[in-house]
């Protein structure tokens, strides 16, 4: 599921496909024959809440998108068209000094790895790993491509691809589709792909962001990565071998992401109806830790926002306390001790209105939601204790067609 702008975005095709993805491809790949270059971006996420729970309907997510980008630079790879089955394909990935070339079949869009290469300290090494989510990419975005365009000009896009695909990856991706390989179809991609795009999606997305003088901040602790698609099997094999007790969790965990959800929508509202006093609130409770924020008022007007604010705060608590017990009982490190340790000196700060571990949880990172001009406080705690403050913020910019390779600007 790719989501690329604040939304609470629900479960949608399983797979690496989603939406805006078929939408920015196929557009991606009309403009192509014409422009012969195109660069493409999306924006990074960070998914709050719904980790585990968006495989299954009917549980929700809130998804932030923001300002740190991914670029994808797509080019000819040769000058001259010819009459070929199998085109070439080269992946560059200047950042992690790896290319990776592909013959592509142009019947059937089946990709064949001929060789990769990765540069460590100026030394060539061949290496056997290779990136699925990219191969899966690239193949998706040409059949999509080829399914949608209409037949008279499918015959063009067939001529340009026998030039092949020069393509150069900028920025950080470390998402990996789960997949299901025993359920991979031997049917052809494209007449796959032109099902999928034909039926009627039923995903739902709803429009989100952070209510006014809220700002999301991201810390890497430097304790290493997870992966995502071992803790996801971990989670489902729970599931299945304690149904009741599994089932009971996440009902719970579902209805503390309903909690957070409804009252970040209440502050919102709040600051529309009455903004001088949401905006006084919000500056004094910025200055002082939370257990201080209800004493500070009188004024009925006041107490509601604050209350609003404790409100989700509560729930973010709750949140945090489900998915423990759900990594506890997988036999998984969803909120592991160290990320406790840290969140708990999070949500301790002054300004600080909560905090927890994105997407699957683990090792990766954590998140913040401050308020107002309290970042600062936020990134000196969290430079004492070796956690680095990243330099992104909320973005609702999503998936973008550029005017030009970002390594010129």
């Amino acid at each position: 599921m790719l989501c690329t702008h604040n939304i609470i975005a629900f479960p949608a095709f399983p797979g690496c496909y989603s939406p805006i993805f078929q939408t920015s491809t196929e557009y991606l790949c009309k403009k192509i024959i014409i422009l012969m270059a195109v660069v493409a971006s999306a924006p990074g996420k960070v998914l709050m809440t719904g980790g585990y729970l968006v495989l299954e309907r009917p549980n929700a997510g809130i998804v932030l998108s923001t300002n740190a980008r991914f670029y994808a630079v797509l080019k000819p790879l040769h000058d001259e068209v010819g009459e070929v089955e199998w085109m070439d394909v080269k992946v560059n990935s200047p950042q992690m000094s790896r290319e990776t070339t592909y013959k592509m079949s142009l019947k059937d869009f089946t990709l064949n790895c001929s060789r990769q290469l990765i540069f460590i300290d100026f030394c060539l090494n061949l290496s056997e790993s290779r990136n699925p989510f990219v191969e899966y990419a690239v193949q998706y975005s040409v059949a999509a491509a080829y399914t949608t365009l209409d037949k008279s000009k499918r015959s063009k896009l067939q001529k340009l691809l026998s030039r092949g695909m020069d393509i150069t990856i900028l920025g950080c991706n470390d998402f990996y589709s789960y997949r299901n390989q025993e359920a991979v179809s031997t049917t052809p991609l494209h007449e796959v792909i032109g099902e999928v795009l034909k039926a009627k999606w039923d995903h739902e997305r709803t429009k989100f962001s952070l209510p006014p003088l809220m700002n999301l901040i991201l810390g890497e602790p430097g304790s290493g990565g997870s992966s995502t698609p071992s803790m996801v099997g971990a989670v489902k094999k729970w599931q299945k071998s304690d149904p009741e007790k599994s089932k009971e969790i996440w009902d719970r965990l579902s209805e503390a992401n309903s909690a957070l959800e409804a009252h970040f929508n209440l502050l919102s509202k709040m600051a529309a109806e009455n903004w001088d006093s949401y905006k006084s609130v919000i500056d004094s409770c910025c200055m002082c830790k939370s257990e201080k924020w209800k004493g500070q008022f009188s004024e009925a007007s006041h107490v509601e926002i604050v209350k609003a604010l404790l409100g989700a705060r509560e729930a973010m608590l709750k949140i945090r306390c489900h998915m423990r017990q759900m990594g506890e009982a997988a036999g998984i490190p969803i909120e592991p001790e160290s990320q406790t340790r840290l969140l708990d000196v999070t949500m301790d700060t002054e300004g600080v209105l909560l905090a927890g571990v994105p997407g699957a949880g683990g090792f990766d990172a954590v998140f913040a939601i401050t308020l107002s001009d309290s970042s600062t406080n936020l990134t000196k705690t969290w430079s004492s204790h070796n956690v680095l403050a990243l330099l992104v913020r909320e973005d609702p910019c999503g998936v973008s067609l550029e005017s030009g390779d970002p390594r010129a600007k």
